[in-house]
């Protein structure tokens, strides 16, 4: 495995395990639903900043509909898991 590839194998697993962490954290004052939309909400946020610099940079970017619509399905599961996550936790309304 070279560097590189370890870099993002471990960057991965502490983003997931902040993840986890911040869901357990902030479950028992926010519902569910609100908890997923903020979480979504800042990620789409700072994806479209890395899009754009990546633009920027004049690397191009690739785009086919059949990517879209594939992405799209695995952005409701997305959500579905950050919901489930939560969902379980003990809220404050509970």
């Amino acid at each position: 495995m070279s560097g590189l590839a370890l870099m993002y194998v471990v960057l991965a697993g502490v983003s997931l395990a902040a993840l986890a962490i911040g869901f357990r954290l902030a479950a028992s004052g926010i519902h569910p639903a609100l908890g997923t939309a903020i979480v979504t909400g800042v990620a789409f946020l700072v994806n479209i900043a890395v899009v754009l610099s990546i633009r920027a940079a004049g690397v191009p970017t690739s785009f086919s509909m059949q990517s879209f619509y594939v992405l799209v399905i695995t952005g409701v599961a997305t959500a579905c898991v950050n919901l489930f996550t939560l969902a379980p936790m003990p809220t404050a309304s509970r």
